[in-house]
């Protein structure tokens, strides 16, 4: 099952608090989400969000959506 736009939406903004000067990068989602839009659809380009990726940093951090 996909994340729901809310759970975008939440994830996103948690994001941004912590990296606020990447809010322009997300502008796109973010219009995506207020228009009713579905990002987990293959059909929504640019903004196709996927759940099939772990991204872990040099210091061990790890993201996962």
């Amino acid at each position: 099952m996909p994340p729901s736009p809310n759970h975008i939406r939440a994830t996103a903004e948690a994001y941004l608090d912590r990296h606020p000067s990447e809010r322009d990068a997300l502008a796109v989602l973010f219009d995506v989400l207020a228009g009713g839009g579905d990002p987990t659809s293959r059909k929504m380009f640019p903004t196709h969000v996927t759940c099939s990726a772990v991204v872990i940093d040099g210091r061990d951090r790890v993201l996962h959506i």
